[in-house]
């Protein structure tokens, strides 16, 4: 049967088809990028398995000239990306670009992981698998990480549904006694089984309705619902504050986008808990959801490029 006549069983546009036969339509995949060095950024890259029984891979970025005998040590940034849980690679053509521009701006060794994806894994995979990274990466196990990365200041950073992931594993991190300098969740996806804000509207790049099935679905159905903390930490009180451990967050998020006003929310919550660490929300107007991944080179990419740069630069 043609693919074009066969019945749909779920779908969260852009990001996957399901249908009913089983076949998966990732609608997200932009292709395979090779790691190597890049001329226009001088940085290197190489992929690496973490866990080959999982399986749990990784793509590093190590900004020149970093192996250099005199080189600082540098941040190590563990970075995951988006495609809600079920869509999207570290290998991708989408990514590479971005991770090559933000390892050598900011000067931070970067550890994009490969995690599991849904529905095949069904979260929590996709946590257990960037926890299991993070602690990969700050015990040095890589040879490019114990001779350039600087383990007293690591990082963590997604967009979308990686926003949500860095969110979960920072909460891990504090309870397994592992330090951050830094958390940046960018357009993370959060949501709830009642649509507050922009949540109201159909964005260009996003729909609510589609959104409402998308944790469901990801978490392999039964009675997961909006309001699970992980993917709406508002429903809880301020429990999940006491346990985020950073020193400095940042959360952004795109005036078009319809996830803004809970990635707002959750800063407000931040800021009015008894968490000590300082948190940044910045907004690119006018935008769209990680619209600096298809547009890189946009003005208002850039812009966003130097607010991420800035932060994981910033001392004290």
């Amino acid at each position: 049967m043609d693919v074009t006549t066969k019945e749909i069983a779920f779908e969260c546009l852009p990001i996957v088809r399901v249908y009913k036969d089983g076949t998966i339509e990732r609608l997200y995949d932009s292709g395979y990028a090779p790691p190597g060095p890049d001329p226009s950024t001088r940085t290197a890259s190489r992929d690496v398995v973490i866990d080959p029984d999982v399986p749990l891979g990784a793509r590093l970025y190590l900004p020149e000239p970093a192996n250099s005998a005199t080189s600082a040590k540098l941040p190590i940034l563990l970075y995951f990306h988006g495609g809600g849980f079920c869509a999207g690679t570290a290998f991708s053509r989408l990514y590479h670009p971005f991770l090559c521009s933000l390892s050598a701006r900011a000067r931070v060794l970067v550890v994009s992981l490969d995690y599991r994806l849904a529905p095949e894994s069904p979260v929590p995979a996709a946590y257990d698998d960037c926890l299991r990274g993070l602690r990969w990466a700050a015990a040095g196990s890589d040879g490019w990480i114990s001779a350039h990365g600087d383990p007293a200041r690591v990082f963590l950073a997604g967009d979308s549904a990686g926003g949500n992931i860095a969110h979960s594993v920072a909460l891990r991190a504090g309870e397994a006694g592992l330090a951050l300098e830094g958390v940046v969740l960018i357009h993370p996806y959060f949501w709830g089984a009642e649509r507050v804000g922009s949540e109201l509207r159909t964005g260009a790049f996003l729909r609510p309705d589609h959104m409402d099935g998308l944790w469901r679905f990801v978490c392999g159905g039964g009675a997961h619902h909006n309001d699970d903390p992980r993917v709406n930490p508002l429903v809880v009180e301020d429990e999940w504050t006491g346990r985020m451990k950073c020193r400095r967050m940042l959360v952004t998020g795109a005036g078009k986008d319809i996830l803004r006003d809970r990635a707002r929310a959750y800063c407000d919550r931040l800021r009015e808990s008894e968490w000590d660490g300082t948190i940044e929300y910045f907004e690119s107007e006018g935008e769209d959801h990680v619209f600096f991944l298809f547009n890189p080179r946009c003005q208002k990419a850039l812009e966003l490029m130097d607010i991420l740069v800035a932060f994981f630069n910033k001392s004290g």
